[in-house]
């Protein structure tokens, strides 16, 4: 894995700083969906976990090349 030197308390840390400024996954997926659709609560934490790793991943990236 790319990003295997990075300690995971460090990648814990990076994430959480991260969530607090995370959209509401839920009110953004609301407006995509039919007004009828419902949205499980693991399935919202499954993508704010999905989104957080990704801008994780972006940032280290681009910190690397810089």
């Amino acid at each position: 894995m790319k990003y295997a030197h990075l300690n995971q308390a460090v990648v814990g840390c990076i994430i959480e700083e991260q969530d607090r400024f995370m959209p509401d996954v839920g009110r953004i997926t609301h407006r995509t969906l039919p007004p009828h659709a419902k949205i499980s609560d693991d399935t919202k934490r499954t993508m704010h976990e999905c989104i957080s790793v990704f801008i994780c991943l972006i940032t280290c990236e681009a910190n690397a090349r810089c």
